[in-house]
């Protein structure tokens, strides 16, 4: 019902449904890249790395066309998407690659800046891997203290401190 009125996460989550032929619905590749085109065109990053795979390889009656790949990883890259800019890297030419690995680092920083503060996105868990990283070169009693996964509780839990002697605490512990 919520793709029927133009949910852009719920028209990819249907595409995925008739890709795959999930949920007793049969497998139905033109409805699916129609429901792909419309999340894409309504902003929904995961449809634009969805919808420039199956532009890349061919996939049901969309026609194989790498031109269309690289705009649909483009558009989700302009969204800061790691996903579309490691495909953009292997994808393009040298000065475009060149541009993609930049905005990659700028990135990864901004990450590390925020500390692995980037809950919602759909490929935080590579932010999550380069703070985590980074924290680790830093101090390895920080390392322990890095953000919280994007799967988390229900529930948060106590905020944790790092003690002058490198261990990590939780209040009430």
């Amino acid at each position: 019902k919520a793709a029927a009125v133009g949910d852009s996460y719920s028209k990819y989550r249907m595409a995925d449904i008739h890709r795959h032929g999930k949920h007793g619905r049969p497998q139905d590749n033109t409805q699916a890249l129609s429901l792909y085109t419309q999340a894409s065109a309504a902003g929904r990053v995961e449809a634009m790395i969805a919808l420039g795979d199956w532009h890349l390889s061919g996939i049901g009656k969309a026609p194989k066309n790498k031109d269309d790949a690289i705009n649909q990883y483009k558009k989700a890259a302009a969204k800061d998407s790691m996903v579309a800019i490691d495909k953009l890297i292997d994808l393009c030419d040298k000065k475009e690659k060149d541009h993609w690995k930049t905005k990659k680092s700028e990135l990864e920083k901004k990450a590390v800046e925020k500390k692995g503060e980037v809950k919602g996105r759909p490929d935080a868990p590579a932010f999550q891997a380069a703070a985590s990283a980074e924290d680790s070169k830093r101090s390895p009693a920080k390392a322990e203290v890095v953000g919280r996964s994007h799967k988390s509780a229900s529930v948060a839990p106590a905020p944790l401190t790092v003690v002058p002697s490198g261990s990590v605490t939780r209040p009430g512990a």
